[in-house]
């Protein structure tokens, strides 16, 4: 069973929202030390980004000091 195609594909699936979700919350804890905590709706709409715009987010977090920086980031690109 573990060899089989639909095995594999579900087993990568799982791996890779295991990535987003790591990847998602190290962000979050990141720009919470940066900005202060999260409102809801910010979190809600960090949790839509894909990998690539989260990794995005990532540096931009470097150059982020305020709620509205992230405010304006997340305006941009969403």
């Amino acid at each position: 069973m573990r060899k089989s195609v639909i095995y594999q594909e579900i087993l990568h699936e799982g791996e890779e929202r295991g990535r987003q979700l790591g990847q998602r919350s190290l962000v979050i804890l990141l720009l919470e030390q940066r900005v202060g905590s999260l409102s809801d709706q910010q979190r809600d709409r960090i949790s839509t980004l894909n990998l690539d715009r989260l990794g995005a987010l990532a540096i931009a977090l470097l150059n982020s000091s305020s709620q509205d920086d992230l405010d304006a980031w997340l305006n941009q690109h969403l």
